[in-house]
């Protein structure tokens, strides 16, 4: 099996995984396309709501599907797969001015982002080997240790990645890492990109409708 690894102490993003997340990328947008052809006599705003809907079903139909057969997925797989397929659609079909090099800079911008916050160091905390210096205590259902020190401020053990992050503020699944002190802002970053992308695809897609 061909896997693709993290630095140690991280889940590797096997093949298998990555193919089905492109799969549910796919059905996920092919479910999209139907909503204007079956809707198109309703306004932009009006069928946001139903895509939304469309969208949310299609993935839990997915998830359904893959525990069914026992296949896993990569939740920062399907969100660059996501960012590949608007950037790919387009480039083909969209594109009808200069001025839509904008969003085409911001998906090449989004997709660095992403690779550099799934393979980056959000701020790896040092582990002490005197007991006394570093307390942990642990809090099961978030899954999270938390540590106290006196060198050390604000340092969380995450049990998804097995480590500790210092300004640990959660771990994200669908971009694949914990946000720290050193990704806090990158990560905020690539919320406001998708944010801008969606919205800007959205009204470019309208207007070739």
């Amino acid at each position: 099996m061909v896997s693709l690894h993290f630095e140690k102490g991280r889940c590797g993003l096997k093949l298998r995984p990555l193919l089905a997340s492109f799969v549910v990328v796919l059905l996920s947008h092919l479910t999209l396309t139907a909503v204007p052809h079956l809707f198109g006599s309703i306004t932009v705003t009006s069928m946001l709501p139903i895509a939304a809907t469309v969208m949310v079903s299609t993935y839990a139909l997915a998830g359904w599907f893959r525990r069914l057969l026992g296949i896993t997925a990569s939740a920062p797989a399907v969100v660059t797969g996501h960012v590949m397929f608007l950037f790919g659609v387009h480039l083909t079909i969209n594109r009808k001015a200069l001025l839509d090099t904008f969003l085409e800079v911001e998906c090449i911008l989004l997709l660095i982002g992403l690779y550099r916050f799934v393979y980056g160091d959000p701020g790896l905390a040092i582990e002490s080997s005197n007991n006394a210096v570093l307390g942990v205590t642990s809090n099961p259902e978030l899954g999270l240790k938390f540590k106290s020190s006196i060198l050390l401020s604000r340092v969380r053990h995450c049990n998804l990645c097995n480590r500790s992050v210092k300004g640990f503020d959660h771990h994200c699944p669908a971009f694949g890492n914990c946000i720290g002190q050193k990704n806090h802002r990158l990560f905020m970053l690539l919320i406001t990109l998708l944010i801008t992308m969606e919205s800007m695809y959205a009204v470019r897609a309208s207007q070739c409708m």
